[in-house]
Formats: C-alpha cells, sequence, structure tokens
C-alpha cells in the first residue's frame, strides 16, 4: 500500500492505493462407491452403485486474482469528513463446495440398450 497526504482547492486529502495478489491451489481428495453397468434379460442397461468397493478420487484447480483498492479522504470543513474507497475483493468457496465429486444422469423413462443411452449426463464437481 502507498500513503498520500497533500493539499488541493485548500482542502487537505489523504488516503492510500495498492494493488494485492492472491494466487490459491486447491486439491480435493474424496471416496466414492464404484459403478456397475448390469444388463437385464431384455438387453437393457442399468447403472447400480457397489457399496462393497470404494474409489479413491483426486481433483483441484488454481488461480490468481489481482485485488486493486484505493481510499480517498477529504478534510471538506473542520466538522465534516467526505471518505471514499473502492476495491476488488474475493471469498473463498464454503468447505462443501471444494468437494470433489462426479454425478451421473440416467434416463428413466426408455429402455437404454447402449452406455450412451443409459448415461445421458455426467456433472464433475471440483
Amino acid at each position: 500500500m502507498a500513503n498520500y497526504d497533500t493539499e488541493m482547492w485548500g482542502k487537505f486529502i489523504r488516503g492510500n492505493f495498492g494493488v494485492r495478489v492472491v494466487n490459491t491451489e486447491v486439491t480435493s481428495i474424496g471416496f466414492r462407491s464404484a459403478f456397475e453397468i448390469i444388463e437385464g434379460e431384455l438387453g437393457t442397461l442399468t447403472l447400480v452403485e457397489d457399496d462393497s468397493v470404494v474409489e479413491r478420487i483426486e481433483g483441484g484447480s488454481s488461480y490468481t486474482e489481482v485485488l486493486p483498492s484505493a481510499n480517498f479522504v477529504m478534510d471538506y470543513s473542520d466538522d465534516i469528513l467526505l471518505r471514499a474507497g473502492i476495491y476488488h475483493g474475493m471469498s473463498r468457496a464454503g468447505p462443501s463446495d471444494l468437494g470433489y465429486s462426479l454425478t451421473f444422469q440416467t434416463d428413466d423413462e426408455v429402455a437404454p440398450t447402449t452406455i450412451s443411452d443409459l448415461i445421458v449426463g455426467v456433472t464433475a464437481k471440483y
């Protein structure tokens, strides 16, 4: 941060300005049940969670944020101070949002016979 203190237009002005750079790396390790694809009597496929097998999954990411800020104070009169500030802030994700997981979407309204018919979407959270 750099401070300033001067006089302009017959008024005392002071404040500060600066920049902060934040680099964050996040790694999430989790465990999940395995999945099996079971073929039924008519050749239809079903996605079944296998609780007897636990898989370790890991993911993560990193990011860098530049956070500038500036503050301004003017002694307008003996009784009045004018203040202004501007900044770019950031907030961290909650711990529950940092878990690594995969969610599979299936279509229950059709009788799938191929994996692409069975699994209609995959959502990754990392």
